[in-house]
């Protein structure tokens, strides 16, 4: 298994991020472009745990501040995401294989939905050394998981023809508003990134009433795992 020595962890929201902080030896907070950064040791790691805020953009600059400031071995992003399929319920993890951006649109100029064109991708393969670690962490978890492509755009999902849609079209087992950003971020600076969502909702009609009501079990959920990770690479 591949070492890590530093390690960041990059968070949509607080409610991600807090059982991750709270978990943290010597935690020491900074503020970097209106983003909060905190830096100590989980499971002997040096770790680094930000809060980006929703959404692609945020997530970009985020990772390329982390990137640039820290200079971390990897990046895992921790979160919740909701379920476009079937395959995954409420409380259930999705582990990356590859990201697609569902809403980058350039079918106007012949590319399919969702190529990226500067970089010639469809999607963008995650760091294939990590997902069997994160594997082995979840299955040690007793938590149902599977391994597949995780759809993000700039949308809350909540409707079923947009859910089905999402599976049909990109065969995504997760879709959220971050993780695409945070790994072609990764992908162009050459650092190993990895990511896990743990599932607060649907995505169907119901999305809106079962995101607040589940999203602290499921960040915590997730978040419990990326310790798990640091704990597996510091031995």
């Amino acid at each position: 298994m591949k070492q890590y020595k530093k390690v960041g962890i990059i968070c949509a929201m607080d409610a991600e991020a807090a059982l991750l902080i709270n978990a943290m030896e010597n935690p020491v907070r900074e503020t970097v472009s209106g983003m909060v950064f905190t830096r100590g040791t989980i499971e002997n790691t040096d770790t680094i745990v930000a809060v980006c805020g929703v959404g692609k953009i945020f997530a970009a600059m985020c990772t390329e501040a982390m990137i640039i400031k820290y200079s971390p071995d990897c990046i895992i992003n921790s979160g919740v995401a909701g379920a476009p399929s079937d395959v995954l319920d409420i409380g259930d993890i999705a582990i990356a294989s590859s990201l697609v951006q569902h809403d980058m649109d350039t079918t106007g100029m012949g590319d399919p939905l969702g190529f990226i064109s500067g970089l010639g991708l469809m999607s963008i393969p995650c760091t294939e050394d990590i997902i069997p670690v994160l594997e082995d962490c979840i299955s040690e978890q007793g938590i149902h998981y599977k391994v597949g492509v995780i759809a993000s755009g700039d949308e809350f999902i909540h409707t079923q023809e947009k859910r089905s849609f999402l599976a049909g079209h990109f065969d995504a087992i997760a879709c959220e508003m971050e993780s695409v950003a945070i790994g072609l971020t990764c992908y162009v600076n050459n650092v190993d990134f990895g990511i896990i969502r743990s599932i607060s909702d649907n995505g169907n009609e119901e999305a809106t009433l079962d995101f607040p009501r589940f999203v602290i079990d499921a960040a915590d959920k997730a978040a419990k795992i990326a310790v798990s990770f640091l704990k597996k690479i510091s031995c």
